[in-house]
């Protein structure tokens, strides 16, 4: 299936699927701070699942809808990505919590809600 906003769709709706995920894990494991963050493996491991998966689902969405969301867009998914993949055992544990507390701020919800609601509105005009 090729990049359309009815595509999009599906793939936000997954992307805020693990956006919450990692809310979760935050609070199921009181991860509150980067030291707590950073002395919880369970966590930091779920986390860092979490965002190889919004990175891998992000790659499927057109670019309008990819520039939209900022805490993807912004150049900081790629480096945290690659972190994880390549360099796990000696991972910037403050880096990577930086860009989980970026996850899950209100306004990257607002931000894939926003788009989602965007592209059910227009999805039509795309294909």
């Amino acid at each position: 299936m090729g990049k359309t906003l009815a595509r999009d769709v599906q793939v936000l709706l997954k992307i805020l699927t693990y956006m919450d995920k990692i809310k979760s894990a935050l609070k199921r494991y009181q991860c509150k701070t980067s030291f707590e963050f950073a002395l919880n493996e369970d966590c930091m491991d779920i986390c860092s699942f979490c965002i190889l998966q919004i990175d891998s689902l992000s790659r499927q969405l057109t670019t309008d809808s990819y520039q939209v969301l900022n805490f993807i867009s912004t150049g900081n998914l790629v480096p945290v990505r690659n972190m994880i993949a390549h360099d796990y055992i000696k991972l910037n544990r403050q880096v990577l919590f930086s860009f989980v507390q970026d996850c899950i701020q209100n306004g990257s919800y607002d931000q894939v809600k926003n788009r989602i609601k965007y592209c059910q509105e227009h999805k039509n005009a795309n294909e």
